[in-house]
């Protein structure tokens, strides 16, 4: 057995939040994949932009919306019926309103969610991810992990698995809190994991670089203590080019990423570097935003 974890981890309800767009349906498979192993239950959101609401005259902002709605709802319903959620329960909905966050955050608070699974262009510092420009805050504010299927992301031909995890941390309080979560979708998931580290630190020798190899080393496996099928490596450089490279190398099924839930997205991933793994990766990129009541229970 995989990283042994003290506890399971519920995920009980996952929230996919959808436009209906290419970029939209490469994510639904890891939504159901993962609905699968935790039995979870799928609830798909659209929230009109308030975008859409707006290029009419004022005279007809009402049946305009009408007439958005019922073409939203329309294609929620096509969706639904669709072979893509077979073998999980689940639900939809099309909201509207003055800030699509505050919609999406509404659902996740009502709702008790436990994930948010969205799919992303990759451009602007995410602000092209599906839902618009409020992507961002979804990435940054939920208070809830959430896994965001990137541009390079392969399609898959039958549902993903995750087999190799890359934990990426910069050891701080912030990003270890991620840890218990980390090790329990590890141990569901009966994955092999690497944790590591990139230091900015400027190497000048060799002999520096070995002996900070060793004492960064030691350092990770007194914070993150050995178990079964855990691996730890130490690199040097640009955090995103490293992550990446190494992602790449493991053929990893998954990168994660530890953060704390912040109104200033006070994480140990600068917002310019978790956007290039985002966008450049060849997986999907779990972001743990950790909080005192996290869904790792009995």
């Amino acid at each position: 057995m995989a990283l042994q974890a003290p506890t399971r981890l519920a995920l009980k309800k996952v929230l996919f939040a959808t436009d209906f767009s290419p970029v939209s349906d490469a994510a639904l498979p890891f939504a159901v994949a993962i609905a699968r192993r935790f039995e979870s239950s799928i609830h798909a959101v659209h929230v009109l932009a308030p975008g859409e609401l707006q290029p009419m005259p004022e005279a007809a902002p009402i049946a305009l919306e009408n007439t958005l709605m019922q073409r939203a709802e329309q294609r929620m319903a096509e969706l639904l019926s669709s072979a893509a959620f077979e073998g999980v329960a689940h639900d939809g909905r099309v909201r509207s309103g003055v800030e699509i966050w505050t919609e999406i955050e509404s659902v996740i608070e009502s709702d008790k969610i436990d994930l948010v699974v969205l799919g992303t262009h990759g451009r602007e510092g995410l602000k092209q991810i599906v839902l618009g420009s409020v992507a961002e805050t979804i990435f940054r504010a939920a208070p809830c992990p959430v896994l965001v299927v990137g541009p390079k992301v392969a399609k898959k031909a039958t549902l993903p698995v995750f087999r190799d995890l890359l934990f990426a941390t910069d050891l701080s309080p912030a990003s270890l809190k991620a840890l218990p979560f980390v090790q329990a979708f590890a141990e569901e998931n009966e994955a092999d994991t690497t944790a590591v580290h990139v230091s900015q630190e400027k190497i000048r020798t060799r002999e520096e670089r070995v002996l900070a190899a060793e004492s960064l080393g030691k350092w990770m496996r007194e914070l993150i203590p050995p178990k079964p099928h855990v691996e730890y490596e130490v690199r040097f450089g640009a955090p995103a080019e490293n992550i990446l490279k190494l992602a790449a190398e493991r053929q990893c099924d998954l990168i994660m990423l530890g953060a704390h839930h912040a109104s200033s997205f006070a994480t140990h991933m600068p917002g310019a570097v978790a956007h290039r793994i985002v966008s450049e990766a060849q997986c999907p990129v779990l972001t743990v935003h950790w909080q005192e009541s996290a869904p790792v229970r009995y």
